[in-house]
């Protein structure tokens, strides 16, 4: 199978929010939420199989170096689960602003960092047309 579809994810300490474009629709898909736990690998491993992807697309945020470690970390061990797979670090600045925009709230909560996933991916996609 071809691996063409790109996930993307907004990582945070306790979760990671994720979505996906279908190259072949053209739509992108929120896919949920993940523990940032001890399954973490086995979890993201299973849906880099299930959506087909071949290229991950991460939030990146500029001023939070820790953050920046942990998601460097996680990079290098999804590359060593899928030893072809394209990674790719995108500014996540305001990506939750935007997604609270999108969803018309004030209130912090799990579907807004799932939505900020897919302002990730969206911002991303624009950078490359």
């Amino acid at each position: 199978m071809i691996k063409t579809n790109i996930l993307a994810i907004d990582y945070g300490t306790k979760y990671i929010w994720a979505s996906y474009r279908n190259e072949r629709s053209g739509l992108t898909m929120p896919i949920g939420t993940f523990m940032n736990d001890q399954y973490l690998m086995f979890n993201l491993g299973e849906a880099l199989g299930r959506y087909a992807i071949g290229k991950i697309v991460v939030g990146y945020p500029k001023q939070h170096k820790g953050l920046q470690a942990k998601i460097d970390q996680l990079i290098k061990q999804l590359c060593f689960i899928e030893k072809k797979l394209e990674v790719v670090k995108v500014d996540e600045e305001y990506t939750s602003v935007q997604a609270a925009v999108t969803l018309w709230t004030t209130e912090k909560s799990l579907a807004e960092d799932t939505v900020a996933s897919m302002h990730i991916l969206e911002y991303y996609l624009k950078t490359q047309e």
